[in-house]
């Protein structure tokens, strides 16, 4: 049907109010210790890009986040040498009072940096940084600490984290001189066990899928005494770091995604040990079978329960080597302040629904799985104690009475859990 259409029509604009916009509530900034809290929520949920836009808005504001910004540090790859390059000329003269400026942009970034590391409580190593940026690093600030005796760089250190690229560094490591020892560290771990004073260290290793474990363990197998005297070495006081202070502060030991590593162990301290459930899938879409699912575990290959045993008996006798001429009191104070603690024990274990004609050769029984390791280990141990140290029946019991098994738990550092789903690594990455 054909629309009329008007010779002529006007269009009247309609009459539109003028806005005015409501006067601020006040005209005096956001007190500092609100911003504080807001800042310190946004960082929880891991805003850090956001908190460190405030910290930008003033020099109160920076000097007010800045503790919150930097008290977990992570330590990646390209940003690692960035991080601990420094320009000791702005720290002399922040150092002799010359240094002196009104606004915060203005500052050193060097000083600036330096000043904000000694906030830093929890450092996450995804990276070691290189020898020779670490020496750098360490040389410039120690020419300016004087007498002394406080640590200059993180002296609020209290945890650290070695994540699993991080511990294949360790591993593989071998310094700039190629004249590395068996014990020594790379420089920057050997200079912050002496310039802090933690209470936890973690240690991340890598997750593969359970059907690559055996091939997992052979690319690794070079290296693996390696990174346990390595490990010693930073937490003791030996020729070769005659000065770490962690000797004396640390007080717990975690070892996370264990599948068949030898396990590093600490003398006087709580060592942790968590390890890893089934992993099934693929890389990029994991599934993890708890051990707790029990019948879910079976058929599902894995490492022979006789191994886990190997693996956990290693780890106690680590601490009584028969090289060493230890005396009875010398063995008494070690059992009285060490403990051991085996979480999730039964991972990845090869196991069956029922015995059968084929014994183990195609698993273990999945109910019998912990109860098979205890008693391996408990006949075990004592075979493996020299008589000559001074062992004798009432200090194996005392030793057995440090030991525990946990079905699962969570790390209180760093919130991994024997169920939690972790990165995977692909088996072609690992060398």
């Amino acid at each position: 049907m054909p629309v009329a259409i008007p010779s002529s029509f006007e269009v009247n604009s309609l009459a539109v109010k003028n806005l005015t916009l409501s006067p601020r509530l006040s005209d005096e900034t956001l007190p500092i210790d609100i911003i504080r809290r807001i800042s310190s929520h946004l960082a929880d949920d891991g805003l850090l890009e956001t908190v460190s836009n405030i910290q930008r808005c003033s020099k109160e504001v920076y000097l007010a986040v800045t503790p919150i910004l930097y008290r977990c540090l992570e330590i990646k790859n390209k940003k690692s040498d960035l991080l601990f390059t420094v320009d000791s000329g702005s720290i002399a003269q922040q150092q002799d009072g010359s240094h002196k400026k009104k606004s915060c942009e203005r500052e050193s970034n060097s000083s600036r940096r330096l000043a904000a590391l000694k906030h830093v409580r929890k450092l996450i190593i995804h990276h070691i940084p290189s020898d020779a940026i670490s020496e750098s690093f360490f040389k410039t600030v120690r020419s300016f600490q004087g007498e002394s005796q406080q640590p200059i760089v993180l002296p609020k250190l209290r945890s650290v984290e070695i994540l699993p690229n991080a511990v294949e560094q360790l591993r593989t490591w071998v310094s700039s001189s190629n004249s590395s020892t068996f014990d020594q560290n790379p420089i920057f771990l050997d200079t912050i066990s002496q310039t802090s004073k933690i209470n936890t260290l973690c240690i991340t290793f890598k997750s593969v899928l359970s059907e690559h474990w055996e091939e997992y363990r052979d690319l690794t197998l070079i290296g693996q005494y390696q990174l346990l005297s390595r490990i010693n070495s930073l937490c003791s006081s030996n020729n070769n770091n005659s000065n770490s202070l962690w000797s004396n502060s640390l007080k717990t030991l975690n070892v996370h995604n264990i599948s068949h590593q030898l396990l590093p162990t600490l003398p006087f301290i709580e060592n942790n040990y968590f390890f890893q459930s089934h992993i099934i899938g693929s890389n990029l879409n994991p599934i993890i079978i708890p051990t707790k699912n029990g019948k879910e575990t079976c058929y599902l290959g894995g490492i022979d329960w006789n191994y886990r045993s190997w693996q956990i008996g290693k780890s106690i006798k680590y601490l009584f080597p028969s090289s060493l001429d230890l005396n009875k009191s010398k063995i008494k104070e070690i059992i009285n302040l060490t403990k051991w603690n085996f979480i999730n024990s039964k991972g990845q274990i090869k196991t069956k629904l029922i015995r059968d004609e084929d014994d183990d050769e195609n698993g273990i029984p999945y109910k019998e799985v912990i109860n098979t390791i205890k008693n391996q280990i408990r006949i075990g141990i004592p075979q493996e104690l020299p008589i000559w140290q001074g062992w004798n029946d009432e200090q194996i019991e005392n030793l057995f009475e440090k030991i525990k098994y946990f079905e699962n738990g969570e790390c209180e550092n760093c919130d991994k859990s024997t169920d939690s789903i972790p990165t995977i690594s692909s088996i072609h990455d690992i060398s």
